[in-house]
């Protein structure tokens, strides 16, 4: 059944006006004689995509999943695939990647105009033709008089192969494919030498004047600096962009002079969208997820040329130096500096779209510390992660969480500590969340702490003047009753604390009376009520030994 949101009338205009359209190889084609059509429509306002000019020929980024989309309906490869304007008229594309079995698919369509500030406009997509040919056309969307140099897609069909007439074929020095990167396919780096991939030498790839490079990147470590892509030499000339905890492009002059506009921070272990921008004579931007990080006067001079490949994965001078370890994909370089909007689009429409809820685990919900040791407890992560909160903010002296990955890492600085905490992952289809407690005891401290009990008692060495003991801050506490016990289990003293006495955070009671013990073994309890008719089991130090 042809499916559609015109009107009854519309659809009568439409089909006896502008139904029939030239492919992306000329042939004719009539798109009443598909069987099914669906409007997919382009938001650039504040609630979509937030752009605010016109972006023109721009390729845009379709993808099919099971939800929105019945694969059973189209054919193996994807062959009767279509792309239209709203007046009909044939959209070029490109089939990055098409998985029937696993329902997914990844489409570059060219648009004609995205227009700004507008929540209305639409691109139609056509299927279901059993004759129909294939009219997927990479060259047609990635033009090179749209001034795209080289774009490689690293599909499995051509994973080496440039989308743009300019054929600039990489050679794969020892990179892994990826099966599910950013877009289909990707390529995996170890970050060992000669490690990358190279292109030859190609007049295309001398540009002086105007340019812009970009990629996707998930780095094993973005704390080092490491070169993604790019065309250089030493001494220094040509262009290339890297990381080195955030964005880090350098281009050279021909009189050598070094531009280098860093800026931003990317995190280790998780996906980034990188670009620099080149206007001779004018600036050099740099940009990390679709927004600007940094920007310097550009020469008015020409950028220096060399006779290097182009690689991609390490520094142009040395295939051995600055190597890039983690996944690429998506690199362009493009032989014109993209404005703010285009890179901003093109972050945002490439981003991947959660197709379900993330799930975020602990592998110790029970974290138990001493004081000034290294800690990293990382958690198990499924799904797209768009951030990643823990209440209450604040963490142990010397403890850092991350809110990109979840994982907690440091030296603890804290010699008595205890807080329950909740940690959330969002993204765009909902949210998971898991609840860990942090425990942190001096190293004089013998502890056995009952996990299902919400406070830490603790005592130095065999000095029972005070006990210490920590609430947390989510915990609602009314009583808290101590006791301490001799080897035979007679109760040598007992307090009790209630009400206002009890805060959160690390707090003490001195024990009357017991200044000194004499040497033997001790146990001491403590007892916890909640507000209601919650009691928690007692939490007791397990052996108190005075010589």
């Amino acid at each position: 059944m042809k499916e559609s949101t015109y009107t009854q009338g519309c659809v009568i205009i439409c089909v006896a006006l502008f139904l029939s359209a030239l492919n992306s190889y000329g042939q004719i084609e009539d798109y009443s004689q598909w069987a099914h059509s669906k409007d997919i429509t382009i938001n650039t306002t504040a609630s979509g995509y937030g752009i605010n000019q016109d972006v023109r020929n721009f390729p845009y980024l379709v993808r099919l999943n099971a939800d929105g989309f019945d694969f059973s309906q189209a054919k193996d490869n994807g062959e009767d695939i279509r792309f239209a304007n709203s007046d009909a008229t044939h959209l070029h594309y490109q089939i990055d990647s098409w998985n029937k079995a696993g329902k997914t698919a990844a489409i570059w369509v060219k648009t004609d105009v995205i227009l700004g500030n507008n929540s209305s406009q639409y691109i139609r997509m056509h299927w279901g033709k059993s004759d129909a040919s294939d009219s997927s056309n990479s060259r047609a969307v990635f033009e090179t008089g749209n001034d795209f140099t080289a774009v490689w897609h690293f599909s499995s069909s051509s994973a080496f192969s440039d989308a743009t007439a300019n054929a600039i074929t990489l050679t794969n020095n020892s990179t892994n494919a990826i099966q599910s990167s950013i877009i289909g396919e990707g390529r995996a780096l170890d970050g060992t030498a000669n490690t990358n991939l190279a292109s030859a030498d190609n007049p295309n790839l001398s540009i002086t004047d105007y340019l812009t490079l970009s990629a996707w990147v998930k780095p094993i470590d973005a704390n080092t600096d490491q070169k993604v892509m790019g065309k250089s030499t030493w001494p220094p000339a040509g262009y290339l962009i890297g990381i080195n905890i955030g964005v880090d492009p350098e281009f050279w002059d021909a009189s050598g002079a070094n531009h280098r506009p860093s800026g931003g921070i990317i995190q280790s272990k998780r996906w980034s969208h990188i670009a620099a921008t080149w206007s001779k004579g004018g600036q050099m931007i740099t940009y990390l997820n679709g927004e600007q990080v940094n920007s310097i006067a550009a020469s008015s001079s020409d950028l220096g040329t060399n006779t290097n490949p182009f690689y991609i994965g390490c520094a142009g001078w040395d295939q051995g130096s600055l190597i890039f370890n983690g996944e690429i994909d998506e690199p362009r370089l493009e032989h014109t500096a993209r404005s703010a909007d285009w890179i901003k689009l093109g972050y945002l429409n490439q981003k991947p779209v959660a197709d379900a809820a993330p799930t975020i685990m602990y592998p110790d919900k029970n974290i138990v510390l001493l004081f000034n040791q290294p800690v990293e407890v990382i958690p198990a992560v499924t799904g797209l992660i768009d951030s990643i909160t823990i209440v209450p903010p604040t963490m142990p002296l010397g403890l850092f969480f991350d809110t990109y990955t979840g994982s907690i890492k440091g030296n603890t600085m804290s010699d008595l500590f205890f807080e329950s905490y909740i940690v959330t992952a969002y993204n765009d289809k909902g949210f998971d969340t898991d609840t860990i407690t942090i425990t942190i005891s001096p190293t004089s401290i013998l502890t056995d702490i009952n996990k299902s009990c919400p406070c830490l008692i603790g005592i130095k060495g065999g000095d029972l003047s005070k006990i210490h003991f920590s609430v947390p801050s989510i915990q609602k506490i009314r009583e808290l009753t101590f006791t301490l016990y001799d080897c035979k289990g007679a109760v040598i003293w007992s307090s009790q604390l209630g009400g206002s006495m009890i805060k959160p955070g690390i707090q003490s009671i001195r024990v009357d009376g017991n200044d000194g013990l004499g040497a033997g073994i001790y146990f001491l309890e403590m007892k916890a009520k909640g507000f209601g008719s919650e009691v928690y089991p007692a939490q007791n130090i397990k052996t108190i030994v005075v010589r």
